[in-house]
């Protein structure tokens, strides 16, 4: 007489019940909503500084007009340094709490994707130190080369950014509360990125931005974190 085994494949992954898949995300929650929110306030306070404070005053190729322009507005220039630097900061809170919301999904690569990101806020705040060394050479021409500083520093630091969201992306794909398509997306990207920031090492003269068509993933995170997040804290975690 033989007998049907109820054991499960041991190679098949294990999904979490729906008890722990709940608990597990009103764990995160909190951790998801502080993500989410510095993700949204570094949204705007980098698109303002980078590309009003700062690009607006600079004049590719005309050091001259770029140095009249931060010269007549050195203040709106500074905001934007400071800016920057602000989002340096507020990636190192979103590389927290995303460490926090996902080291339930996998510990270390949580941990891993979250020192990448600290790497790279460490690589913006050099960047932007070329941009404080800018208002400091209005005088002798040099200011379009320090700005070139700043834009090939922060090239190069989102080659690092681009790891980062393509380790994400895997921790969001397997991840039960969040939909696989985000992790792909996210993951996408982050590939994007790297795409670009290789373009550039290989070729000076590379304008390739293929970042600007893949980015999708990033907003929607954001998106998810926040609204998952706020949900999250304001349900009660069911009774085991």
């Amino acid at each position: 007489m033989t007998t049907t085994s109820l054991t499960a494949n041991p190679r098949t992954p294990a999904t979490p019940p729906p008890n722990r898949q709940r608990s597990d995300r009103a764990t995160a929650g909190p951790s998801a909503l502080v993500a989410g929110l510095a993700l949204l306030a570094m949204t705007v306070i980098g698109v303002f500084a980078n590309f009003v404070a700062i690009g607006g005053l600079v004049t590719d190729g005309d050091a001259a007009a770029t140095a009249a322009d931060i010269a007549g507005s050195q203040t709106l220039f500074r905001v934007g340094i400071l800016g920057q630097a602000a989002v340096a900061v507020l990636d190192l809170v979103v590389a927290w709490a995303l460490f926090s919301a996902f080291r339930s999904t996998h510990d270390g690569l949580a941990r891993f994707s979250a020192w990448v990101r600290a790497i790279y806020a460490g690589i913006l705040v050099v960047a932007v130190t070329h941009l404080q060394a800018a208002v400091r050479h209005l005088d002798d021409g040099d200011v379009l080369a320090r700005i070139d500083a700043y834009n090939d520093t922060w090239a190069l630091g989102l080659g690092v950014f681009g790891i980062h969201l393509i380790v994400l992306g895997w921790l969001v794909w397997r991840t039960p509360w969040l939909p696989r398509a985000l992790g792909a997306l996210v993951a996408l990207a982050g590939f994007g990125y790297v795409a670009d920031t290789v373009g550039t090492v290989l070729s000076a003269d590379d304008d390739t931005n293929i970042a600007a068509f893949t980015f999708f993933g990033e907003p929607l995170l954001m998106i998810w974190l926040i609204v998952l997040g706020w949900k999250a804290t304001r349900a009660p975690v069911a009774n085991q």
